[in-house]
């Protein structure tokens, strides 16, 4: 047998699963996750399913640590297990090439440097590898120009947009620091785009930071919020301190119940099917 999966076999009478706090008895079917933490098959499932769905979810992870799917393959119906190693393919794929017929839009691989004409073995349409839209000459239009267009870039410089340098996704902030996290995993900065911690820029701007802080002190107070009171003002303040220069966000130290779907406001970070109860006072 698996030593990673039924160690709890050699362990205590039962532990509880990860998810949903339910008790594992002695010899039921789980693994123990790379931080220790212990699934239950059912909500091992979930994760799995939900990962398909929810591309912020992908590759399933516990404390912030890949789940190994070969080990996770063991307990997950086989039908899933098929589902998930054709789309893992595409999921790890930074920057991809979908077929530009509308509707086909099969994956094709990842986006290349100098654009190739791509064949869809689907529906048998031409697309551009270098930007995904229909093949085009080398001496027409560049990729940039088609993706972008006059049209997108007026509106991205009138908002303040910015592309993610990973994927090159159209990312808008619109609360919390200048850290990104891109749902391909990229971290960088939104003001210059460079990866996250290479640059000089600031990390927060005032207005944003304020309204940070604001949402974290209504989220905590609930109905009895009042913003102009003085002493809301006074841990509006508080909080805004602490974020300037502790803003990094731990879900690592929290525990999960079933239920409705929570993302955190600064981060965007997703526990999709759970509620994060947090295990530390000022976390977000």
């Amino acid at each position: 047998m698996n030593e990673i999966i039924y160690s709890l076999l050699t362990s205590s009478s039962h532990v509880e699963c990860a998810a949903c706090t339910g008790r594992i008895r002695r010899g039921a079917r789980s693994l123990r996750a790379p931080c220790d933490h212990v699934y239950d098959a059912a909500c091992l499932t979930d994760l799995f399913e939900t990962a398909l769905t929810d591309e912020s979810l992908f590759p399933p992870r516990c404390c912030r640590q890949e789940i190994p799917f070969e080990q996770a393959r063991l307990l997950i119906p086989r039908a899933l297990v098929a589902r998930f190693e054709t789309k893992s393919v595409e999921l790890r794929t930074l920057r991809r090439v979908y077929c530009s017929v509308p509707t086909c839009s099969r994956f094709l691989g990842a986006q290349t440097d100098q654009p190739e004409t791509i064949t869809c073995p689907s529906c048998n349409g031409t697309t551009c590898s270098g930007c995904s839209g229909p093949a085009h000459s080398a001496t027409d239009l560049t990729c940039t120009q088609r993706v972008d267009g006059q049209a997108i870039a007026e509106i991205a410089l009138e908002h303040g947009w910015q592309r993610c340098p990973g994927c090159r996704r159209m990312i808008e902030l619109e609360v919390g620091c200048f850290h990104i996290t891109c749902i391909c995993r990229t971290h960088f900065c939104y003001r210059c785009t460079a990866i996250w911690k290479s640059c000089d820029c600031p990390q927060w701007e005032e207005t944003r930071l304020l309204a940070a802080a604001t949402d974290q002190v209504a989220n905590r107070e609930g109905p009895r919020f009042q913003a102009d009171a003085p002493a809301a003002r006074r841990r509006i303040a508080a909080v805004a301190e602490r974020l300037r220069y502790n803003h990094e966000c731990d879900h690592q130290r929290a525990r999960y119940l079933r239920g409705t779907w929570y993302s955190c406001a600064l981060c965007h970070w997703n526990a999709d099917q759970f509620i994060l109860v947090s295990l530390l006072p000022n976390s977000c």
